[in-house]
């Protein structure tokens, strides 16, 4: 059985030590249409709020290992969303903005990794010719063809770092 695509968004948030939020509960959901039941997984899709995250990051935690998911090599997982978040913007799930605002997080959740630095600087080239027309993050870049830049970035992440 193959894990459903927003897997990788899920194991991303939970290297990032993110809270646990309906993001995890739709995922937990999703996994069960799926055909993937553990002795926890629905207890997660049954959220009540408030939401306490020591309790709850512990049953995340049982899930993951539950389902043989490893999140410690949060290196490679993060790139691996980050391929993920390429694909849904080349599919026009997403937006440039919407792409480039969360690659520049996970730039910095990285400590401003090389490989994620090109989609940082068209993050900031973007909203600087968004909003004045000039940019001096990223060379070459202009108003006529920053989404030639972004979607030949997103080609080159993806011929070095495809989804497994």
């Amino acid at each position: 059985m193959e894990y459903i695509s927003s897997t990788y968004e899920i194991l991303a948030l939970r290297c990032m030590d993110a809270s646990i939020d309906e993001r995890h509960s739709n995922w937990a959901a999703e996994m069960l249409k799926a055909g993937f039941e553990t002795d926890h997984l629905a207890s997660l899709v049954l959220l009540e709020r408030p939401i306490n995250q020591f309790e709850i990051k512990h049953l995340f935690d049982v899930i993951l290992d539950e389902l043989k998911l490893d999140y410690s090599k949060c290196h490679k997982i993060i790139y691996e969303y980050t391929s993920y978040l390429i694909q849904q913007f080349l599919l026009k799930r997403n937006s440039a903005e919407k792409l480039l605002r969360q690659i520049q997080r996970l730039y910095l959740f990285l400590d401003y990794d090389y490989e994620l630095s090109p989609f940082y600087l068209l993050y900031h080239a973007k909203i600087d010719l968004d909003s004045n027309g000039y940019q001096h993050y990223y060379d070459g870049a202009n108003s006529e063809n920053i989404e030639l830049k972004i979607f030949d970035e997103c080609m080159d992440w993806l011929d070095n770092y495809p989804i497994n």
